[in-house]
């Protein structure tokens, strides 16, 4: 794949900001980034909410995300599941507190979370 210059300014904003999202119009190449991001990053946990098992993991979200600390979290076609934004935004550090995790979401725009 040919190296892309989002992929650079992503990487560098996870490494700043607690959240990265990827957005843009349809057929332009958001999965094939964020799974790209995922291959290079140790411990990297992928879910695809359009996929019914990785969705079916989500049933408990915040039990299950708050598990993931640490980890690059992405969260592929989250607007599959509204009420997930709810709770991403309380996972959030706010700029009192530093959580030792951070969030890059993902929907057909927006992806996951790093350490």
């Amino acid at each position: 794949m040919i190296e892309r210059y989002a992929k650079r300014r992503i990487l560098r904003s996870l490494a700043e900001t607690p959240a990265v999202a990827l957005l843009g119009p349809r057929q332009v190449g958001k999965t094939t980034l964020a799974r790209d991001i995922a291959a290079d990053a140790p411990d990297c946990l992928y879910l695809d909410l359009e996929n019914p098992n990785d969705a079916a993991r989500l049933a408990d979200p915040t039990q299950y995300l708050g598990a993931q600390a640490g980890r690059l979290v992405i969260l592929d076609e989250i607007q599959r599941m509204p009420g997930l934004f709810q709770v991403a935004m309380t996972a959030f550090p706010s700029a009192k507190t530093r959580l030792p995790s951070h969030w890059q979401p993902s929907w057909s725009a927006w992806r996951g979370w790093t350490e």
